[in-house]
């Protein structure tokens, strides 16, 4: 491995040697933890924070097979209409990942109609971690760090007042936390076919892109067919992106290899609905949080393997994280209680949906947060459902919180 320096030999076995019983076989390479230590700039109690953080996650969503559970509830509509491709690597002696994306031909609108939050982000999930697969291997192949040459095609993209809600709401938070998540994957972001407007977007979002991932972002000019060859050889491109590449059809997009999503509005039709039995945004209970603020709703939980089947709505950002506890004292709630790792959820249009399993009985707080705000309430509407581990509808005890 001879990307690695000395100082970055140091410190990946500093870091593995601290979280080793954190560590899962698979997760466990020097690159992957050299990630984690260029994301947060080399500084180990930062890495150590984040990385600790991460796995906790990667436990709690069982991310090393996340690709291959049969259980988890997966959205349908995005891998249809904004869908994820990937080429081999980017040249015949390099070993990045090239990766197409089309958000100029997604109907943005549409989606957020469709599609349910939670749902959503697994496909989200099971692509980083495919990511991470694929990088992985080439790693052991190569014996050199890889990463990701990502392709985002903004043909097509009209300028709509929404838009800039979406990105500096659902699309920030969603790509905010997989930034998070999953540091310095992005070698390049050729974003190409690049809208008039992209000033506007740019300036809404790029407060939330972290500093060392915004060098990496090349918004390429009306030439981008012949500058793109600077990252990724000719032979290794479509006709359509500037290269040489036809698939067994002779397509110049490849579409046997590449995931064209199709052109125009999502049909209405596939616009989301609650299912049969599944309460309506009306049903649910309202809650609201004050500015700077969070609320609990706390349960005795009294058998092992309990699901909680959870109905969330809400128009505005918020936070949210489940805490497991010997009592009621939320003055007692910390980072170690997390048994559903805190994160921030985006206003959304449609009900979300998940379940949780409490794996051992116990005091569960439930915590709805609205800290980021200086002024405005937020309402979070929900009902939750309980099934013991026969699938039977149970009533744990709703207690009080006790500060």
């Amino acid at each position: 491995m001879a990307d690695i320096n000395e100082a970055e030999r140091k410190l990946i076995d500093e870091l593995r040697a601290e979280v080793r019983s954190e560590l899962t076989e698979k997760y466990d390479t020097d690159y992957n933890l050299l990630r984690w230590a260029r994301g947060c700039g080399y500084d180990k109690a930062l890495t150590l924070t984040k990385l600790k953080t991460h796995l906790k996650l990667r436990k709690f969503m069982d991310l090393d097979n996340i690709r291959t559970k049969e259980d988890l509830l997966v959205d349908s509509i995005s891998p249809v209409h904004s869908p994820t491709s990937f080429l081999e690597t980017n040249a015949p002696d390099d070993n990045k990942l090239v990766m197409f994306e089309f958000p100029g031909r997604c109907d943005i609108n549409g989606m957020m109609q469709a599609i349910q939050y939670t749902p959503f982000m697994m496909v989200r999930y099971r692509l980083m971690e495919e990511i991470v697969d694929r990088m992985n291997q080439l790693e052991r192949q190569s014996g050199r760090m890889s990463g990701v040459v990502f392709i985002f095609d903004m043909k097509g993209i009209e300028f709509d007042p929404s838009l800039l809600s979406v990105v500096t709401g659902p699309f920030r938070i969603a790509w905010g936390t997989l930034m998070e998540q999953y540091p310095e994957w992005i070698h390049r972001m050729l974003i190409i076919n690049v809208p008039t407007f992209m000033s506007i977007l740019w300036k809404a979002f790029s407060p939330f892109v972290p500093d060392n991932t915004k060098t990496k972002i090349v918004l390429m000019s009306d030439n981008w067919r012949k500058d793109i060859l600077q990252y990724v050889h000719a032979d290794h491109l479509p006709v359509r992106f500037g290269g040489n590449m036809r698939d067994e059809n002779g397509d110049e997009w490849c579409r046997s290899k590449i995931a064209v999503p199709p052109e125009g509005k999502i049909p209405r039709e596939i616009y989301w609905k609650q299912l049969p039995g599944q309460p309506t945004t009306e049903s649910l209970t309202p809650l609201s949080i004050s500015a700077g603020s969070k609320s609990f709703i706390v349960y005795d939980i009294l058998e092992e393997n309990t699901s909680i089947e959870f109905f969330m709505f809400s128009e505005h950002d918020h936070t949210f994280c489940i805490y497991l506890l010997p009592d009621a004292q939320i003055k007692n709630v910390s980072k170690q209680n997390e048994v559903f790792v805190e994160i921030e959820r985006p206003g959304m249009t449609t009900i979300d949906h998940f379940t949780h399993k409490c794996l051992q009985p116990g005091v569960y707080v439930i915590k709805f947060g609205n800290e980021k705000a200086w002024f405005m309430s937020v309402v979070v509407k929900y009902q939750l459902r309980f099934f013991n581990v026969q699938g039977q509808p149970i009533s744990p005890k709703l207690m009080s919180a006790k500060s």
